[in-house]
């Protein structure tokens, strides 16, 4: 199963102590990444929260964003009344500046941060509805990056092909070539009158054909090739794997367009370094 690591999945519960929303939102990272915008009063359940993502997922940045919107019932709640009555004290100071009056917002106020501070025991309480809306989010998630993954996998596929197409016409017009630069060699002699001893000159040709000979680089080319459609054939998590085939897969095709001067080959070998680099493109984004 291929997984992409672009993905948001968002999920809402109702308690009797108010609203709670998980919005994540994951992006590709090398390692992965949590971040958590929590309420005050929730941090101390973050171990907790990332406890069980890192049992999930095994790549990228996730951004995880927990939204409270308290009911108006705050008997659950210990107030912080100082700093209501600063809040309180500033709205007035504000409105005579201002020479007007306007109404204190109280599920406005009730948001503010530090003002209400949630009962041990509430917070308990609370906990795994929490962790259940989290694990129901965290599914959805999963299951968005999945679907974009199998996109990806179905792109990288079909490009795999187009390069072994590529690879199967020049491996058929590679003996020509190797044929063509034995006669070139011997017509090159010919022409100049040349005796050499038949072993030597046969010695020569051969160093000379093993330097512009490409079998080897095209034979690696499809080993690399199919690997990466094992890859995707096989379950875990493969993205770095991927991504090391495809630098080792360019490697290779570099070298194979700098042993030749033939100008089908070199473009043949552009047109598959293009591809390779669309390929890495969209490797960089499978967890």
């Amino acid at each position: 199963m291929t997984y992409s690591m672009t993905a948001f999945a968002t999920h809402k519960t109702h308690t009797e102590y108010g609203t709670f929303q998980w919005d994540l939102r994951s992006f590709n990272h090398r390692y992965l990444d949590l971040h958590f915008f929590l309420p005050p009063h929730f941090t101390s359940l973050e171990i907790d929260f990332r406890n069980l993502i890192q049992e999930k997922l095994h790549r990228g940045r996730v951004e995880c964003q927990l939204n409270f919107e308290p009911t108006k019932t705050i008997s659950s709640f210990n107030i912080n009344e100082g700093l209501l009555e600063q809040l309180i004290l500033a709205h007035h100071h504000v409105d005579n500046r201002l020479a007007q009056t306007s109404p204190i917002n109280t599920l406005e106020l009730l948001r503010w941060p530090g003002l209400l501070h949630i009962n041990e025991g509430n917070l308990e309480t609370l906990s795994p509805s929490l962790l259940d809306t989290l694990q129901k989010t965290l599914t959805d998630l999963i299951q968005t990056r999945q679907r974009e993954g199998e996109k990806l996998k179905n792109n990288l596929l079909s490009q795999l092909s187009m390069i072994k197409d590529i690879l199967m016409k020049i491996k058929q017009r590679t003996p020509l070539l190797l044929e063509a630069q034995r006669h070139r060699l011997l017509k090159k002699i010919e022409d100049a009158n040349l005796t050499l001893d038949p072993h030597r000159l046969e010695q020569e040709i051969i160093i000379l054909t093993n330097k512009i000979d490409i079998t080897e680089e095209i034979d690696r080319l499809i080993i690399h090739i199919d690997e990466a459609r094992r890859l995707f054939d096989t379950e875990g998590h493969h993205g770095r794997r991927l991504d090391f085939l495809m630098q080792e897969m360019n490697r290779e095709t570099n070298t194979l367009g700098a042993k030749t001067n033939d100008s089908t080959i070199i473009h043949a070998a552009i047109e598959m370094k293009t591809l390779i680099e669309q390929m890495r493109e969209q490797i960089q984004n499978i967890e």
